[in-house]
């Protein structure tokens, strides 16, 4: 609660309820997010929000948009051909088919952040599941795309039993990756995808000051 100073008046009495008030005040002045800032502090977690920006000695640390003072700061994409799941960056868990003999979209990731790098080249891991509806050379397959065109190898599927297969894309902030499939209309064999997530880890870089 933010400290409500007392006005005095003229002929007030001082009580002790007043004057630990403001003593209360002043313990409350000394402290960042409940912590005394006399000297370096372990923050157990506490969270410092709404600060603006920061600045020492006259400098600009972290500028009004959280960004370091300078350039500021991006996010370059390099893929995890391991999947780990702590690198997973975008997912869509969901499952979709076609039966259609033309190349058809069946899943899509939400767009590529734009706070990344500008410039350099992303790279991303895609994995996805596939199987078909019938067990065979049939010919069905899934693929990757990237804003609607064809960026990954062809990934042909036989079997009916879900398999993971993952390829390594190349982004650009708003981009948008999405997992295509074509059946065999004649045959009556669809292809099935699922759970497409992109795995990939994120190094910060900085962005050079004008000069």
């Amino acid at each position: 609660m933010a400290y409500a100073p007392t006005t005095w008046d003229a002929n007030d009495v001082i009580t002790k309820d007043k004057l630990n008030k403001i003593e209360q005040g002043i313990n409350t002045a000394s402290k960042l997010s409940g912590t005394d800032i006399d000297t370096d502090k372990d923050w157990n977690g506490k969270s410092i929000t709404n600060v603006g920006s920061l600045t020492s000695h006259g400098e600009t640390i972290i500028n009004t948009s959280g960004e370091l003072a300078g350039g500021g700061v991006a996010e370059i994409l390099y893929p995890d051909p391991d999947r780990a799941a702590a690198n997973i960056c975008a997912q869509n868990l969901t499952e979709n088919n076609t039966m259609d003999d033309a190349w058809t979209q069946l899943l899509v990731l939400p767009a590529v952040p734009a706070n990344l790098a500008v410039g350099p080249t992303h790279t991303v891991q895609v994995a996805w599941e596939h199987c078909e509806s019938y067990a065979g050379s049939w010919g069905v397959a899934s693929r990757v795309y990237v804003n609607g065109v064809a960026v990954g190898p062809i990934r042909g599927t036989s079997s009916t039993g879900y398999s993971v297969v993952s390829d390594p894309i190349d982004v650009s902030p708003g981009d948008v990756i999405s997992i295509w499939g074509h059946g065999n209309a004649y045959d009556g064999v669809r292809v099935y995808v699922r759970n497409v997530k992109a795995y990939a880890v994120a190094v910060l870089c900085a962005r050079p000051a004008a000069w």
